[in-house]
């Protein structure tokens, strides 16, 4: 970043986490939060021209890899998102011993295609197109604690790491309902915090939906265990 170095960028990371998580100790002061917090900003603008640009690349690897989509007229399923300032630093204090610098998701690219057989086709595609960072991150068949399941991928452009998603339909609308419930509610879902109960709703809605889609019956229990949280969780949903 002009004027701001690596070193500098993740010394804002730290004293903003410090800031955050001061108990009684002397801490960072608030010109020093101030300053970490214009560092932080300032980092987090310089991704939205590589996120502009993986955006336009996502686009042309769908239409290329899925031409049903073209053929069918519809739009290409592409969005993109920088990361709030306020996630930044949530996300900084959940994880308070990683770097700023390397945060992988502040800017996003994100896919929602019409099955899994797309969402394979694109990935390899971006193997082989992109330079990628660390290992793919798949929680299609076994799903992140909160039922969260989706292909993440690190791509490096312009030196920056913008993370892509692909999503199928059914991981999308269940992630879009945990992201609407939390706002609805007051809870971070998506970060895996909330009521208990809530969160094993939602656990158990991925199952049955994973299910669905791979042409599985659940089993007793979990028919039990569904019907049973759909019954108690029910007073959020009439909010």
């Amino acid at each position: 970043m002009p004027g701001v170095s690596r070193s500098e960028i993740d010394r804002a990371g730290v004293t903003l986490t410090s800031y955050v998580n001061a108990s009684g100790d002397p801490g960072p002061t608030w010109d020093e939060f101030s300053h970490a917090v214009d560092v932080m900003i300032k980092f987090r603008k310089t991704f939205q021209t590589p996120m502009n640009k993986t955006a336009m690349g996502l686009r042309s690897m769908v239409m290329s890899c899925c031409p049903e989509i073209r053929e069918l007229g519809g739009n290409v399923p592409v969005v993109q998102r920088l990361k709030r300032s306020e996630q930044i630093l949530l996300k900084l204090n959940r994880f308070p011993n990683s770097k700023l610098s390397n945060m992988g998701d502040i800017g996003g690219v994100r896919a929602v295609l019409s099955d899994r057989a797309q969402v394979d086709r694109v990935a390899e595609r971006i193997a082989v197109k992109w330079e990628t960072l660390g290992r793919t991150r798949d929680t299609r068949d076994v799903p992140a604690p909160t039922g969260y399941r989706a292909l993440h991928i690190i791509v490096l452009r312009d030196g920056r790491r913008i993370e892509v998603q692909l999503r199928t339909p059914d991981e999308h609308e269940w992630a879009v309902a945990v992201e609407r419930t939390g706002q609805r509610l007051g809870f971070r879902l998506k970060e895996g915090m909330g009521p208990p109960d809530l969160k094993e709703y939602f656990r158990l809605a991925s199952h049955g939906m994973y299910a669905d889609s791979q042409g599985i019956v659940p089993d007793q229990a979990f028919r039990d265990a569904w019907e049973e949280i759909h019954r108690t969780t029910a007073h959020y949903f009439r909010r």
